[in-house]
């Protein structure tokens, strides 16, 4: 969490909600009626009590001899019995080992140049991020021991999938080949959509395990007291923050070149031709790549231009290239699918690739089709608009505005407190901008004034640092504001003869449909009179909630606070939400109805 804890004690619980043993009021311990000890093999119990009688902290070691004998106790039951507790338990004792022993071993890629300087220890190394299918590139394996147990090391060697080689080099040195088919190291589950409610397994043999198993792996196999134990470690690589620490990652495989949209979906106005489109290529290969990228089209559709090339110089640089498009006459309210294709010696990439990372968690790889729907859209927006928009945490809503055609400017932090607000029609705040921005808070009065000298401005999704207050009436969010998570929750249009229902689009329950994820969140709980609220919805089982959509007249102009869920809407090509949403923004028009 985020909140500073203090000092005392600090108490949580679980409840027992189900049980095939049998329920209880209160238990002792998560195990309670589960039979989790070995009593059924009495000899191998025995030596785990051992080992725990005789471990020290001052001297790990002591309970080696117990753990030696318990090892070789469960292979000996596994010679006669499948029992897979018996091949965790054999995992557990050979992990205990390692402990006790104080063992280390590393398995890392070797950077293409290494150090030779007398300071070459203490620099750290950097090496490429992907191996790309065909690739070769060098490993050394780390071994240390504080050698009081006498242990003694029978051998060390690779393990790597079909189609792949190794060789040695030297003693704990060794040159690895990547199969020229190599699948990538990615998830191995997915979901094809967000509109899609299950994740669908690529690889079964994987599923309870949270990630599939890095490519290459190192067993050293050594002797303590006679027995034989091994020690098993994933490759690694390594790379270099920003303050220059050297930092680790599992050993992955990745397509020399991946390709992506800046989103999944889009949307045309009906009556419109021209679209334009972006993609990104990325360089996963340790080298010099030159490509060619390009659009597949649906039918009658044109690329200017048709194709356009690509050229890097070193791993992980990319390439934002833009296509104009042009739509055949005709337009239907449908999708369209595009899908973007990379071309690099002779084989045609067609998917992402992205690295998922979070400080202390594994390293996931997700990829997707490179494909992007374009929806034409029955939607018009009110015409001499410009809008400005104020960022917060991130969010694709200034992408969908220019898909209507709307100039729109990102104000950053210089232009809340001397730029001049009076040229927009319109200005939103960005998700959470109270939040991530402290320059809007600081600036709220000239934000309000912008409002009273007759502009309007749109306050989206906000969380609780919003709740203080900064519109020009009180209104009230409370520490559990309330959200609609049924994306087809019931909508009641509150005030139909709104001006927001009416211009320039004619709102019905059907712009409602088809909506993603949720309807909204962090709405009000209380609010001035001063406040017309527009929308009324509801999850199931849930009062009607009011607070997710209200405007006041400040003096000339409108403040909105409007936090239903545009920010998921609109990068799905949603079509009801854009129509509303091009309402919603063009309220600031000069001849919107609400002026006159």
């Amino acid at each position: 969490g985020s909140a500073l804890a203090r000092p005392g004690p600090s108490v949580s619980y679980y409840k027992l909600l189900a049980s095939k043993v049998g329920m209880a009021e209160k238990e002792t311990s998560f195990l309670e009626r589960l039979d989790a000890s070995l009593s059924s093999y009495a000899d191998v119990f025995r030596h785990v009590e051992a080992a725990v009688r005789s471990f020290s902290a001052a001297n790990p070691q002591a309970c080696v001899p117990a753990l030696t004998a318990g090892l070789e106790a469960v292979r000996h039951l596994r010679r006669t019995n499948r029992d897979p507790d018996l091949q965790t338990k054999e995992d557990q004792f050979l992990t205990a080992l390692e402990q006790a022993l104080g063992l280390s071993f590393d398995v890392l890629v070797e950077p293409e140049h290494l150090p030779a300087d007398p300071f070459a220890q203490f620099r750290p190394w950097e090496t490429f991020a992907l191996a790309t299918p065909g690739q070769t590139f060098r490993s050394a394996t780390f071994f240390h021991s504080s050698g009081r147990a006498g242990i003694k090391v029978k051998d060390v060697e690779l393990m790597t999938p079909p189609g792949w080689s190794w060789r040695r080099l030297g003693e704990n040195r060794f040159e690895v080949a990547v199969a020229a088919e190599a699948p990538a190291t990615m998830a191995y589950w997915r979901r094809g959509s967000i509109r899609e409610n299950l994740y669908q397994i690529d690889e079964p043999r994987w599923f309870r395990w949270p990630l599939p198993p890095a490519p290459v792996r190192a067993r050293l196999t050594y002797f303590v007291n006679g027995v034989e134990a091994s020690m098993d470690r994933e490759a690694e690589t390594s790379y270099v923050d920003h303050i220059g620490v050297e930092h680790h990652r599992a050993l992955a495989v990745g397509p020399a070149v991946s390709v992506r949209f800046t989103s999944d979906a889009g949307v045309l106005p009906l009556g419109q031709r021209e679209y334009s489109i972006g993609c990104v290529v990325r360089n996963n290969f340790n080298g010099l790549v030159k490509g060619t990228v390009w659009l597949s089209l649906p039918v009658g559709w044109q690329s200017e231009p048709g194709s356009t090339p690509f050229d890097f110089e070193r791993e992980k640089e990319e390439a934002n290239i833009s296509f104009r498009l042009t739509a055949p006459q005709g337009l239907e309210a449908k999708e369209y699918p595009i899908e973007a294709v990379a071309s690099f010696q002779g084989r045609a990439y067609r998917s992402s690739f992205t690295a998922i990372t979070q400080p202390g968690l594994e390293t996931v790889y997700l990829s997707k089709p490179a494909r992007r729907q374009v929806r034409g859209v029955d939607v018009k927006v009110a015409k001499g608009m410009r809008v400005g928009y104020v960022m917060g945490t991130g969010d694709e809503v200034p992408e969908g505005l220019r898909q209507l055609a709307l100039p729109v400017d990102l104000l950053d932090s210089a232009a809340l407190p001397t730029g001049d607000l009076s040229r927009y029609n319109t200005i939103l705040l960005g998700i959470r901008a109270y939040a991530a921005r402290p320059d809007v808070k600081t600036y709220n009065p000239r934000l309000l004034e912008y409002v009273r000298q007759g502009g309007v401005l749109i306050v989206q999704y906000n969380t609780q640092e919003y709740d203080h207050n900064y519109g020009p009436f009180p209104y009230t969010m409370g520490a559990n504001a309330e959200e609609i998570s049924e994306e087809d929750s019931p909508v009641e249009i509150l005030e139909p003869s709104d001006p927001v229902f009416r211009f320039p689009n004619r709102i019905t329950a059907r712009d409602f449909d088809g909506w993603v994820e949720q309807r909204g969140s962090k709405f009000w709980t209380t609010w001035d009179a001063a406040y017309r609220p527009l929308l009324s919805t509801h999850d199931r089982g849930q009062a009607p909630q009011r607070g997710g959509w209200l405007v006041a007249r400040h003096d000339k102009g409108l403040y909105i606070y409007c936090a239903y869920a545009w920010y998921r809407q609109l990068p799905f090509a949603v079509p009801g939400a854009f129509r509303l949403f091009a309402n919603l923004v063009s309220l600031g028009a000069a001849d919107a109805p609400w002026r006159k």
